[in-house]
């Protein structure tokens, strides 16, 4: 099988190529269970990647949740991850 750029995907997708580069994080980092509420439409691939950009025992976690609680669940620990505690404003 020919292996085809994002960008062609894109646009026979007719797509953009951002869309693609999401599907692909969803596709390579998601938890099947993740990758199963995309494919039967319960859950946006723009969601999916949020929930993929989380550690695979994260996802578990959260993957019981109903989708749009799990997308918002998501993001609050991305962000919770990604605090330094150093809030200061100067």
């Amino acid at each position: 099988m020919q292996e085809v750029s994002r960008q062609e995907a894109a646009e026979k997708l007719n797509v953009s190529e951002r869309s693609v580069n999401t599907a692909k994080k969803v596709q390579n980092n998601a938890i099947p269970e993740v990758q199963d509420l995309v494919t039967s439409g319960a859950m946006s691939v723009s969601g999916a990647a949020v929930i993929a950009g989380l550690e695979p025992e994260d996802q578990e976690d959260i993957v019981v949740l109903p989708p749009k609680e799990a997308v918002a669940e998501a993001k609050r620990r991305a962000h919770v991850s990604k605090n330094t505690g150093n809030n200061e404003w100067y």
